[in-house]
């Protein structure tokens, strides 16, 4: 069998230690198990599916609220960085203008 699409981005998935090997092998089962009209659209749309499988995954979706916390820390972190840039030049100018 010749991997797909699908297959790799699930063996990508699962190398990353995004999915959990439980779900490499039902991912995989899916897969193997579907007609080939189904086969097709997974290879054709992968990303749309795992996604969607992380999103509804209760084993998986720890890792992804973990990712998913850590961005928003971070543009957090990086709005916060910004905003206080801003003050410190404004507060700077003020200060040289008197």
């Amino acid at each position: 069998m010749s991997q797909t699409k699908y297959l790799e981005l699930v063996n990508d998935y699962f190398i990353l230690t995004i999915i959990s090997r439980q779900s490499l092998k039902l991912l995989n089962n899916f897969y193997e198990n579907g007609n080939e009209e189904f086969k097709e659209k997974l290879d054709k749309y992968p990303q749309v599916f795992l996604d969607d499988y992380l999103k509804n995954s209760q084993e998986d979706s720890i890792l992804l609220k973990s990712i998913v916390s850590i961005k928003n820390n971070i543009q957090f972190l990086t709005w916060l960085t910004i905003i206080s840039l801003i003050l410190s030049t404004l507060i700077g100018i003020s200060i040289s203008s008197n």
